[in-house]
């Protein structure tokens, strides 16, 4: 975290499984860093209530896209333009949407609160933007 602290940035690395989204074990490191001492804990993000059930069947391409939460049943069809094994590969190493859409609530709902922001001006902010 040394180069996120010269920056300014504050967070720190959590590991979440996604086998309460996903009836599959799936850990990964997940960082979240904000700029002014936001804080974030991820501690308390939002889990579903139930957990979803196994299936130890194998499963196709297309239901680990849908698994990981990437190719949505009833949606568009999502192409997968490559062969099965560099295809599970491809998954394996993906990260659950749903974990995603968890964090980024939790984040939304830190950068909300307005006492965050009662210390930064508009012409900080601005001047703070590249360009």
């Amino acid at each position: 975290m040394g180069a996120l602290d010269e920056l300014g940035y504050t967070g720190k690395p959590k590991v979440i499984d996604a086998r309460a989204w996903r009836p599959q074990r799936r850990e990964r490191e997940y960082l979240v860093g904000f700029r002014d001492n936001v804080a974030l804990d991820l501690e308390h993000i939002e889990r579903p209530e139930k957990s979803p059930m196994h299936n130890p069947r194998r499963l196709t391409p297309r239901e680990c896209a849908r698994l990981m939460g990437i190719d949505i049943s009833g949606g568009a069809k999502m192409r997968i333009p490559v062969s099965d094994t560099p295809a599970y590969r491809q998954f394996d190493n993906s990260v659950a949407v749903s974990v995603i859409n968890a964090v980024a609530k939790r984040m939304v709902a830190r950068l909300l609160r307005p006492e965050n922001f009662a210390h930064v001006s508009t012409h900080t902010a601005l001047a703070d933007v590249p360009g």
